[in-house]
């Protein structure tokens, strides 16, 4: 359940980035069309910069990833994501941990399945399969649970995004014309007078702010056929300018329920913005993560990343974690590999974590599973929320229990 909570946030996540792009480019549309004053004329000059330089430069931290085939292929269509996960090198314990999995999707049917196994030494130590059907998410696990039981998530898991071909075209603009300019009337750019300078002494990057209302953010979903899995919140997008309006960063909180307390901060930032920082903070724990895209290998990302535990067992102590992901380009989709990604428990390394999986288009059918799913236990997705601080609780024990093993 842990884990499907956690996939369910990330998809928020990415439905909210997907939304704030939207905004920053049909604010830069609206732009146009308004001439409006010259905050907003720099906003449109940043994107314009944005889509003909900087996405195009190699150390662009999504460079060489079509948007038009991800949504196409890998958001709109049907998929599998199949691959291994192997944790080595704890200490006097010489053995390694492989978790597999095998997972498809299927947009036209609704329907999505996996199934999840745990080997020691070769040797199975059980296995778990998960089924969406619609808005309900069945967990099998005969070793855990003695019995199925589904979840009401009462979200809309299975959205398409319109393909960005089909975006701001001229027969676009002109059919939405009218909720352009209500659009308009819910965003607002200003300078808000801070600045960086560089070493020369002179300006090397301007703050802007743009504010989103709410009443947008529904308009903008609207407006890219999507559903929103919260209910809309305002937003406040910040923007670092350079003096020939290059954007080197872009900073948001991420607005969510599902983990109440909990700040999500993302910032996309650097000369070619090739570094993207998340932040989370709770009253239980600090996280952070940090992607950075390495020029001399294209298709390599450098992680790295901290948990500062502030309560339960693990209260006072630090684990770190840093490693590559490269991917590369193979039959109808992708590979991709965790390369050595270390764990550290102030200073002292715990664990080593590798692993290869594969990203690619399919074609199928997914069938019902074979348990009789009628008359299994139902919990709403809203229940469990109220019991989340619980499980969290739960996971810090369990990491004190391995901490002590390894």
């Amino acid at each position: 359940m842990v884990v499907k909570m956690k996939t369910m946030k990330q998809r928020k996540i990415w439905i909210t980035i997907g939304i704030v792009l939207a905004v920053l480019i049909l604010a830069g549309v609206i732009c146009t069309v308004n001439l409006l004053k010259k905050p907003e004329i720099r906003l449109l000059l940043a994107g314009k910069n944005f889509l003909e330089e900087t996405s195009q430069d190699s150390a662009f931290l999504l460079y060489g990833l079509d948007p038009q085939e991800l949504i196409k292929s890998y958001v709109n269509g049907d998929t599998q994501y199949q691959g291994q996960i192997r944790v080595s090198g704890m200490k006097d314990l010489n053995i390694t941990l492989a978790l597999n999995y095998d997972a498809k999707r299927s947009v036209n049917q609704h329907r999505a399945d996996a199934n999840v196994e745990l080997e020691v030494l070769r040797f199975s130590l059980g296995n778990m399969d998960a089924y969406l059907d619609g808005q309900m998410l069945y967990l099998m696990a005969p070793k855990v649970f003695t019995e199925p039981f589904a979840i009401d998530t009462g979200l809309t898991l299975f959205q398409t995004f319109p393909e960005p071909e089909e975006l701001v075209t001229e027969d676009w603009l002109k059919a939405h014309k009218k909720e352009l300019k209500q659009l308009a009337k819910e965003l607002t750019v200003t300078d808000t007078g801070e600045y960086t300078r560089g070493a020369n002494g002179e300006k090397e990057t301007e703050r802007f702010r743009l504010d989103v209302s709410a009443k947008a953010v529904e308009e903008t979903a609207d407006l890219l056929g999507l559903t929103l899995l919260d209910e809309a919140k305002p937003m406040t997008i910040y923007l670092d300018l350079s003096k020939d309006n290059t954007i080197r960063g872009i900073n948001m909180e991420v607005p969510q329920e599902l983990l109440p307390g909990v700040i999500t901060t993302l910032t996309l930032q650097g000369d070619k913005l090739q570094t993207l920082e998340c932040k989370q903070e709770s009253n239980r724990a600090n996280m952070t993560l940090v992607l950075e895209r390495q020029e001399d290998a294209s298709r390599e990302i450098a992680l790295q990343g901290s948990v500062t535990w502030k309560q339960g067992m693990l209260a006072g102590k630090q684990h770190t974690f840093q490693g590559n992901v490269e991917w590369k380009e193979k039959n109808k989709g992708f590979h991709i590999a965790l390369d050595k990604v270390v764990i550290e428990q102030d200073g002292e390394k715990l664990v080593q974590i590798d692993g290869e999986s594969e990203l690619a288009s399919w074609d199928g059918i997914i069938e019902q599973p074979e348990e009789n799913l009628d008359t299994v236990k139902v919990w709403k997705l809203e229940e469990l929320k109220k019991d989340l601080d619980d499980m969290m609780a739960d996971v810090e024990e369990l990491l004190g229990q391995l901490q002590s093993i390894w």
